[in-house]
Formats: structure tokens, C-alpha cells, sequence
């Protein structure tokens, strides 16, 4: 969990920098990529 949350809360705060508010933050649109720490944030329906 904590690795998750170090990697994503950068990842939101560089969307939220560019204006890009998501609307929908929830586990299960944090998708974990192939790569050992790569996150990407899905399913921008809601977003701003």
C-alpha cells in the first residue's frame, strides 16, 4: 500500500499541476503496469 500511495500522490499532484482534476480516485482505477513500480491512473470519464 505505502508503495502505491509514494509512487501515485507525485503521479496526482503532476495531473493536478496541469489542470487535470480526475474526479473518480479510487483503487480500482490505479491500474499496476507490468514494470515493478509503475502505476497509471485510468478511466478519466469524470475528469476535468
Amino acid at each position: 500500500v505505502y508503495l502505491a500511495a509514494d509512487v501515485m500522490l507525485p503521479l496526482l499532484q503532476r495531473m493536478h499541476e496541469a489542470g487535470v482534476v480526475h474526479r473518480d480516485v479510487k483503487p480500482s482505477n490505479c491500474v499496476r503496469s507490468t514494470g515493478e513500480r509503475d502505476f497509471c491512473i485510468v478511466d478519466f470519464g469524470l475528469s476535468k
